[in-house]
């Protein structure tokens, strides 16, 4: 007898496993696409292979299989086989040719052509084309090895068939083996059917069981002839592949774009086929600036109805990304000669840019552009982050017809931009609730145009948006209310892609940065993605490295971004990783795709690791609409002053930077932060957790009948700049020497915030998890549900950093990371 290399059950559980793109099954499995339920297979209703003697008892080896149409109309099937021992002696790891039926593996046999030859390896089957022709035997060992040399399409893993095997754990115990294969129709000798019909499908499945290490023991099929299982088509049974169902984009876990220019010089098939490379789910088509008319229109649209279908028949939901009121100075020859006397937004110093949402003919035109575009096969329609009045050009448009709805609205004949302007310093007052108001009215005004002309072309269709930095405050509009407006009754959930990119932190001269690292963008989109989740609202991120360079933005800050968001979860992933043209340079650096799939695998360990895990941390206070009511910096402080202190949760950032856990779920029990007019609305049952505010919050707080400390002259414990104080009703606050204006939440100087200190006065035990002695790293905590915590330390700044400590439980833990490097830590519950 020749040794066995047998894999214990305790090896097989840290084997690694076997993963080839092509696998399209998560998108649709959420889609619950799957053609057939789960098919119990064992000794006592499957069909035992009378070669092999051995019998086995039914619990001790069985399998389960279900079988699905794939998204890009490939065939699915997956397979969960129990069984005790496994063993792999005759099957080398990575061979797509070797004797699998020998060892524990898997075997798929289709009757391609349905002939039901009752016996596909006759004498000649190695000289006759025929049975090579129609499907065949396809086979997977439990450690990945592959043959395929008894089908039509021979020895071909990896190109018209692929999938892995891995360990079945139960308990942290292993028990058997997963399956996931796929299976193009060439497979079968067939072309692919149409994604709309249905097909039945004749084929089996069957595990081979090798226990001593010498030929393969027992064998066990779903259907087949006892004497001939693995030849008889006759005795295989059937299994009818439904329609593939229309994949919907925001069911998607990774989304990729392509720029019109992109589609014109590379082509949709190469970039089809480096999306699926990328393991994207879902693309973006852009068709921004669509100005043109008349034949040019036309031939436009026709070509655009071709790259919709051809996306959409190789499986992808596709949104088209168009442009609302534009950017900047609207230079276009086609718009200018179309719309000479255009009515741009104005600033409350005279600078103009885009368009203004008040311009009806303007209006009229995109809604054209949406009627156009549906009718061309759009079924979801993305508005770019221009659908914003405030930041483009300043904090709320000061043109004439909007300064003539505002003082209706006052009842006063007319008002200035210098009115306007100083609306926004100092106490809260009349004129800046009608700017607010109106900038509201205006963009719902402009929404409603736009679902009213999808809805007449096909109200299924999907519209979204893309948010700005504005929109949460000083642009007067509720998010959530106009994401529900723009999505209307369509079939897709209401999803919205949020406002924050890598390339914020690497332009310091852009309004959306004010100092803050990549942490601080981190922090903005968690605080966006928690508000939308509770909305109902699926969220996207916005992992855009523009100009696209990596000697601008470098990509190992793209993958830092990325790390975050799967930590984070229940965003889709909006990464820029394929060619989207840019100006600057004709195309993104080739180097964000490498990067994405050098990491790919670190990012589902930690997608693994905070699955189903909750957020552990200060809860972050920072609700949105606060500038109506706050009281502002006199003399007027500048748009992007006021850009920094309304649009982004400033707390959190602050905390974070500062090495301290944070969560955005409300009410979640966990001791609270609430900056400058965030108090003002912070529940009252709320305040016996603790509360961080800074001396402006407590001012706040001290007239709404809190006792903040503020003056009291006894029981104030100081810390640094800051003040612990109880009072008589077991209310906690932890208040700032700093007012909300003056704390300093820049990540290379951020104010000190002694977070281990707060959390123990605050709850009396030691704080879950606390990083001290590094700037530019992140911190997201998570709790599972066996009650380990789950950190990632993710250095978000482009040097090494270290050694510094992270304290997790009590413990320290003592690193140091490369740049834009990680560690995810999983501490407790009997691990470390």
């Amino acid at each position: 007898m020749r040794s066995s290399t047998s894999v214990t059950c305790r090896a097989c559980c840290m084997m690694a496993a076997v993963v080839l793109s092509g696998w399209t099954g998560s998108a649709v499995e959420r889609a619950e696409a799957w053609s057939s339920d789960w098919i119990e297979v064992t000794a006592g209703n499957g069909v035992k292979d009378d070669y092999y003697p051995l019998q086995i008892e039914p619990e001790k080896c069985s399998f389960k299989f279900r079988v699905m149409r794939n998204a890009d109309n490939t065939i699915g099937v997956e397979a969960f086989v129990r069984d005790d021992k496994t063993v792999v002696d005759d099957s080398p790891a990575g061979s797509i040719s070797c004797p699998t039926w020998k060892d524990d593996c898997l075997e798929v046999f289709f009757d391609g052509d349905g002939d039901r030859n009752p016996n596909t390896r006759g004498p000649d089957w190695n000289d006759n084309p025929t049975p090579c022709n129609a499907g065949g035997e396809y086979a997977i060992a439990a450690n990945g090895a592959t043959q395929s040399d008894y089908a039509s399409a021979k020895k071909c893993f990896g190109s018209l068939w692929g999938g892995f095997a891995a360990p079945w754990t139960e308990g942290g115990r292993c028990i058997g083996t997963h399956y996931r294969l796929w299976f193009a129709w060439d497979c079968l000798g067939r072309p692919a059917p149409p994604p709309g019909e249905p097909v039945p499908l004749r084929m089996t499945v069957c595990i081979h069981d090798d226990d001593d290490g010498e030929a393969c023991d027992y064998a066990l099929y779903w259907k087949g002839n006892p004497k001939y299982p693995f030849a008889d088509e006759s005795a295989f049974g059937e299994i009818v592949l439904g329609r593939i169902p229309a994949p919907r984009f925001a069911d998607s876990s990774l989304m990729v774009q392509f720029d019109k220019v992109d589609l014109a010089e590379i082509g949709c098939g190469e970039l089809l086929r480096r999306a699926r490379l990328a393991g994207a789910e879902a693309v973006q088509i852009e068709r921004c600036d669509f100005y043109l008319d008349g034949e040019r229109r036309a031939k436009e649209l026709e070509t655009l109805s071709g790259e919709i279908s051809f996306f959409e028949n190789a499986g992808f939901p596709v949104a088209l990304w168009i442009t609302s009121l534009g950017y900047g100075p609207m230079t276009d020859k086609d718009f200018l000669r179309r719309f000479p006397d255009y009515r741009p937004l104005c600033s409350f110093e005279g600078k103009t840019a885009a368009v203004c949402t008040t311009d009806a003919r303007w209006r009229e035109a995109v809604a054209e552009n949406v009627r156009d575009f549906i009718k061309a096969g759009a079924k979801t329609i993305l508005f770019d982050d221009d659908l914003v009045q405030a930041c483009r050009p300043g904090i709320c448009c000061a043109c004439d017809e909007h300064r003539r709805r505002i003082a209706a609205r006052l009842g006063v004949s007319d008002v200035t931009p210098e009115q306007m302007r100083d609306a926004y310093a100092g106490a809260p007052n009349p004129l800046r609730n009608a700017c607010l108001d109106e900038m509201g009215e205006s963009l719902m005004t402009f929404c409603r145009a736009m679902r009213a002309a999808a809805d007449r072309v096909d109200p299924s269709v999907s519209i979204a948006t893309c948010l700005s930095i504005s929109q949460y405050d000083l642009d007067g509009v509720d998010v959530p209310q106009m994401v529900r407006l723009l999505a209307g009754n369509s079939t897709g959930r209401p999803f919205v892609r949020l406002s924050g990119a890598t390339y914020w932190v690497c332009h310091p001269g852009n309004s959306r940065n004010w100092g803050q690292g990549l942490g601080g963008v981190i922090e903005y989109l968690r605080w966006q993605a928690a508000m939308m989740r509770a909305e109902g609202i699926v969220p996207l991120d916005e992992n855009d490295p523009y100009p696209r360079d990596i000697r601008v933005v470098p990509e190992g800050m793209c993958e830092a971004y990325d790390r975050a968001m799967v930590a984070e979860g229940g965003i889709v992933r909006n990464k820029y990783v394929i060619r989207h043209n840019a100006k600057t340079n004709k195309g993104i650096a080739p180097e964000y795709l490498a990067a994405h799939l050098a990491g790919r695998e670190e990012s589902e360990r930690i997608g693994a690791l905070f699955s189903d895990a909750a957020p552990v941390g200060f809860e972050v206070f920072a609700p949105p609409h606060l500038v109506r009511d706050a009281t502002l910096p006199v003399p007027y402080a500048g748009k992007n002053a006021l850009l920094k202190f309304f649009a982004q949760p400033l707390a959190g950032i602050l905390l974070s930077a500062n090495g301290a856990p944070t969560r955005y779920d409300r009410d979640s029990g966990a001791p609270l932060a609430a900056f400058g007019p965030a108090a003002a609305t912070l529940p009252k049952e709320w305040l016996t957790r603790g509360v961080i505010v800074d001396r402006d919050g407590a001012k706040i707080l001290k007239e709404r009948g809190v006792d903040t400390g503020l003056d009291a002259k006894e029981g104030v414990t100081r810390i640094g700049g800051w003040s612990l104080y109880e009072n008589a009703c077991g209310e906690k606050f932890a208040v700032s020497a700093n007012g909300w204006y003056d704390l300093d939440c820049r990540e290379a100087s951020p104010t000190p915030v002694p977070a281990r200190e707060i959390w123990r006065f605050f709850t009396g035990k030691v704080i879950p998890a606390c990083l001290t002695g590094a700037q530019g790293v992140h911190l997201i905590v998570k709790r599972r549900p066996d009650g380990s915590l789950v950190v990632l330390a993710n250095n978000t700044r482009g040097g090494a950093v270290g050694p510094f400590s992270v304290n997790v439980s009590g413990v320290s833990y003592d690193m140091a990371l490369p740049a834009y490097g990680c560690r995810a830590l999983h501490v407790g519950g009997g691990r470390d």
